[in-house]
């Protein structure tokens, strides 16, 4: 519910939990969606998340300028 509501540190910590698989499947699609939405908005360790997942190309195609920023 919070991070419906907009906290950033609760949609980070969301899209941890679908990365890693943590209580529920493994789901890289949510997880970037999860990261995505709190990283546009500055949060740092979201940002750092994302740009794993570009540098991976893991959902997403690798994009090392994408990953960089």
């Amino acid at each position: 519910a919070r991070a419906e509501g907009g906290d950033a540190k609760a949609q980070c910590n969301l899209g941890d939990i679908y990365a890693d698989g943590k209580g529920v499947p493994k789901h890289s699609d949510r997880a970037f969606y999860w990261y995505r939405v709190p990283a546009d908005r500055g949060h740092a360790k979201a940002q750092f998340r994302l740009g794993v997942m570009y540098a991976k190309g893991e959902c997403v195609r690798q994009n090392v300028t994408k990953a960089e920023r």
